[in-house]
């Protein structure tokens, strides 16, 4: 399974610390610097748990579509609201956004349930099949 660059979790500190919510196997991200990072290569080559890096082509937001979403989102529901001092401040926020986001705010393309939600029902054999109208 794929995850998204996103989905990694930065800590401060003397230097960024990388460390993956698992079981991804791989990482699909923009060339952005923070993936050229020491950090970030020493997390992708962690013996016990490799991870391949899959970069997207320049200016093709579209191969990156669902956290371009999600990032759209992030910028309209909580930086646009919200001035910051100091960069634990905004990590904290994003943090409890991330927390909703998954847990408790409703997602159209999941049925009007969260992503926590949805996948409870998925695991349960409860989710009615959705009809695609062309």
């Amino acid at each position: 399974m794929y995850g998204e660059a996103s989905l990694c979790h930065i800590e401060g500190g003397s230097g960024p610390t990388f460390t993956a919510w698992r079981p991804l196997t791989g990482y699909r991200s923009d060339n952005g610097p923070q993936f050229l990072s020491a950090a970030f290569g020493e997390l992708c080559a962690e013996t016990q748990r490799p991870l391949e890096h899959e970069r997207i082509p320049p200016k093709t937001p579209n191969m990156n579509a669902y956290i371009e979403s999600f990032h759209s989102i992030l910028e309209r529901d909580l930086y646009t609201k919200r001035y910051f001092e100091t960069f634990e401040e905004a990590y904290e926020a994003v943090a409890v956004y991330i927390n909703f986001y998954n847990e408790r705010r409703f997602h159209g393309s999941l049925q009007r349930m969260s992503p926590k939600q949805y996948h409870a029902a998925w695991k349960a054999g409860k989710l009615k099949p959705i009809e695609i109208k062309l």
